[in-house]
């Protein structure tokens, strides 16, 4: 059941994830043991879980932007996960630090409902503590970071010497993006391409990916969940998935949102992004433009000096830079995405 690691003391809740097992478990704050036998691993608070529909909770339990990250105390560590379906195959990409592995080892294949993932000690170890030195980098290169996709795995242990990461290890700025399938992670291709990342990346922050495919409706447990968490940088993206919302309905919730997550932190600098571009009904086209004026008498309406109104349409120039939905952007469209988010909180 929900929460029975934190119960019987083998996990605690830790900056932007949850430890347990000698592993950082990033951006997952909990666990839920499935009948099959493992642990899903969900992003959002079982509070957050509990309000959504069965479609929600598969999207809670993705990947995205989940990564088991540890110390090695030894040559070699074996990871236990597993797929959903006993013909599944998933690949996890293997970073030590900033460095993603080299050919072969770049990609570790999860086969079936259980399977070990194998992690040797860089060679080159010594030479990358020596690059990083000179030249910074946002993790320490001992961090082995085992970056999950967007399939819904399962954890089942580990095997050899780990140890959680101290904080001095990892990034100190926190870049948290919510939305839909857009910042779910569709269509990059790779992780490497996602917005989110590129974003984390070019702020030389840490990245936390709160998009939630075929969701994003601003629910309060939702916004109150956001606003407990920490972050020096938020992205809302308050769109696509919302234009079946009535707009007074819409309006009442993106108020709540901005207030809660801008309201409680002062600090950090927030961007509320409505619908991004996209090339489908003149209908839908013309909801859309009311959706964007709501959200921006409702910023205006706040005058919270660290929230800024980004139009959609700001960030995709043209529609070639769409997938052929005409909805989620193409990579090179995650690419412009990213950057134009970069510019906008690096400013």
């Amino acid at each position: 059941m929900q929460g029975d690691v934190f119960a019987s003391g083998r996990a605690r809740a830790r900056k932007n994830g949850t430890e347990m097992d000698g592993i950082l478990f990033h951006n997952v704050r909990n666990f839920w043991e499935t009948p099959e036998g493992g642990f899903a691993m969900l992003r959002a608070s079982a509070q957050v879980d509990a309000v959504f529909d069965d479609f929600g909770k598969l999207m809670n339990a993705s990947g995205s932007g989940v990564e088991l990250r540890f110390l090695m105390t030894g040559d070699e560590v074996e990871v236990e996960l597993g797929c959903e379906s006993a013909d599944g195959v998933a690949a996890c990409t293997l970073y030590y630090g900033d460095f993603v592995a080299d050919w072969p080892e770049t990609d570790k294949l999860v086969r079936g409902r259980r399977s070990s993932v194998r992690i040797r000690r860089s060679p080159h170890a010594a030479k990358l503590r020596e690059i990083h030195a000179r030249e910074g980098g946002r993790f320490d290169p001992d961090v082995v970071r085992l970056g999950l996709p967007g399939d819904r795995l399962r954890y089942f242990g580990v095997k050899g010497g780990v140890a959680v990461p101290r904080e001095d290890q990892l990034p100190q700025k926190t870049y948290l993006a919510y939305g839909s399938s857009i910042t779910h992670g569709s269509i990059p291709l790779h992780v490497l391409h996602a917005y989110v990342e590129r974003v984390a990346a070019g702020l030389g922050a840490d990245s936390r990916n709160l998009g939630f495919s075929g969701r994003a409706r601003m629910e309060k447990e939702v916004a109150d969940f956001l606003a407990g968490e920490p972050f020096d940088y938020l992205t809302l993206e308050m769109g696509i998935n919302d234009l079946g919302m009535d707009p007074d309905e819409y309006e009442r919730r993106v108020r709540y949102m901005l207030e809660r997550t801008a309201g409680t932190h002062p600090g950090a600098k927030v961007l509320a992004i409505d619908v991004y571009r996209f090339a489908l009904d003149d209908v839908q086209q013309a909801r859309a433009a009311e959706f964007r004026r709501r959200l921006e008498s409702v910023v205006k309406g706040l005058g919270l000096p660290n929230i800024r109104y980004c139009s959609g349409l700001y960030f995709l120039r043209r529609d070639g830079l769409l997938a052929e939905g005409l909805v989620h952007p193409s990579p090179e469209g995650q690419i412009e995405i990213g950057a134009k988010i970069l510019k906008l909180l690096g400013e």
